[in-house]
């Protein structure tokens, strides 16, 4: 979930960079999916989610201009729900990604 001044462009850049890996070789797309599942990757400086996990964010203070449009009309308790929601998937797609290369790592050994 994009913020900040440079929120949009820096997350126009990472689908831009999927979209390039997804017209790449398959082992790429798996690579890259690993690396940002991993507890290293994060983005705390332009995403809402890595930033919630880091510090304590003050929602009120967010400029709704710099968040996406399915957020720029919602309040800061509704914006908290929802970024407390998306951290709750996202571990759950990040915690499934690194279990199946743990069952790719054994299946190509």
């Amino acid at each position: 979930i994009h913020y900040g001044n440079s929120g949009h462009s820096k997350y126009s850049n990472q689908a831009k960079q999927d979209a390039n890996a997804a017209t790449l070789d398959e082992v790429v797309i798996v690579k890259r999916a690993i690396s940002k599942s991993s507890k290293l990757y994060k983005n705390t400086e332009w995403d809402l989610v890595d930033a919630s996990e880091a510090k304590e964010i003050d929602y009120s203070s967010l400029k709704k201009k710099q968040l996406p449009k399915n957020l720029q009309t919602k309040s800061s308790k509704e914006i908290k729900k929802y970024v407390d929601a998306k951290r709750k998937e996202r571990v759950g797609i990040q915690n499934k990604i690194q279990e199946l290369n743990k069952k790719r790592k054994q299946y190509v050994a």
